[in-house]
């Protein structure tokens, strides 16, 4: 049986692919990124996962492991969608969240919402710069450093952070990043 040759890490993998409705992840560089997030709130997966600065931003070889035997098994697929579950994952996710801690549901659901619609570019200025550790071999970060301002205020003016995080990514004191957005 499938279930049996799952660990938890595999099965936090299909949990972010069912979390929302079961709407697929625009492709992998979100599912990196959004692993990355999740793992970043449970030490316990970041240590499985062990995410190393990459070409774009942190990157788990890890989750690319999970996602190809996943597919393998028939549980997940990429389209031109992006990345989600088969209806063979699908069947299988009922009994995954007796399982799982109430606010493990949650804390997925939150990430996938926040990050599947951010544009590439806003993606990775919101974790460039959430997490500059992991930007050093980085072949992006160049293009992104004069557009970082704008993409800040693109994703606070979507409600998507705050007005602290915003000026944080925008690597601005508060005071001025809230002129700049009056100007």
């Amino acid at each position: 049986m499938i279930d049996d040759d799952l660990d938890q890490v595999d099965k936090l993998y299909l949990l972010l692919l069912d979390a929302n409705g079961g709407e697929a992840v625009p492709g992998d560089l979100w599912i990196q990124k959004e692993m990355f997030l999740l793992a970043k709130n449970l030490p316990k997966l970041e240590d499985a996962l062990e995410f190393e600065p990459y070409l774009r931003g942190p990157f788990s070889e890890t989750v690319e492991g999970i996602h190809d035997k996943l597919e393998i098994y028939g549980l997940v697929q990429r389209t031109r969608h992006g990345v989600s579950l088969t209806s063979k994952g699908e069947q299988l996710m009922g009994d995954f969240y007796a399982d799982v801690p109430d606010h493990i549901p949650a804390l997925i659901g939150d990430i996938k919402d926040f990050a599947n619609d951010l544009s590439k570019e806003e993606l990775l200025v919101y974790v460039y710069y959430s997490y500059p550790d992991m930007t050093k071999n980085s072949m992006e970060k160049s293009d992104l450093e004069h557009k970082r301002e704008r993409v800040a205020r693109h994703l606070y003016d979507r409600g998507k952070v705050s007005i602290e995080k915003a000026s944080e990514l925008a690597d601005m004191p508060i005071s001025e990043f809230r002129g700049a957005m009056r100007a």
